[in-house]
């Protein structure tokens, strides 16, 4: 009792006590990639309601061993009391933080290099409990091409002559920019 700080639902197996227990990981998101242009790709984006309650769950467990809630000691306050107070600014907290994961998470999975931060579609992102969340983003990537074998190609150079006539009009030409003109007296 008390020398494991896990909860049950996190638990895997039978382990016994003072092992290393697995946590089970939220599934992957599912991507799928439209090409609008040379190099702008618009990738539709949905992570599971699994992901989307362990995040809350875990935001939630967070928040309750940080805040102090006037006739609770820290940690002991209810769910029902945090999301009725800190409901919002957790919702948007973990809306954002799941957004953000998972573009990370899809730019990768596709092996897309972006140009500058990716456009998410602001009405297409709603997030309700139990639910799906499934949102658009338009991002514009690095092109890809291939270069042509390089090895073995001749380099052919000109010969350049410099003659004393070409120096001599490089020195009056920065004379001309340089200098200044001086009115001489008596002159």
């Amino acid at each position: 009792e008390g020398k494991n700080d896990l909860s049950d639902e996190h638990k895997t197996g039978d382990a016994p006590e003072g092992t290393a227990v697995q946590v089970q990981e939220a599934p992957a998101i599912q991507v799928t990639v439209q090409d609008l242009g040379d190099c702008k790709k618009s990738l539709a984006i949905t992570v599971g309601a699994d992901r989307i309650r362990a995040e809350f769950d875990k935001s939630y467990r967070e928040l309750s061993t940080t805040v102090q809630v006037p006739g609770f000691r820290k940690g002991r306050a209810t769910r029902s009391l945090l999301e009725k107070r800190f409901g919002k600014e957790l919702h948007d907290d973990v809306r954002d933080r799941i957004v953000e994961e998972s573009v990370t998470q899809a730019l990768e999975k596709e092996s897309i290099k972006p140009l500058g931060r990716p456009k998410i579609e602001q009405e297409t992102l709603t997030l309700e409990h139990g639910k799906d969340l499934s949102f658009t983003v338009t991002v514009e990537e690095e092109p890809r091409f291939e270069l042509p074998e390089y090895k073995g190609v001749e380099v052919v150079g000109q010969k350049v002559e410099v003659t004393e006539a070409d120096i001599q009009a490089a020195i009056d030409s920065f004379r001309k920019s340089r200098g200044e003109v001086v009115s001489l007296e008596g002159g």
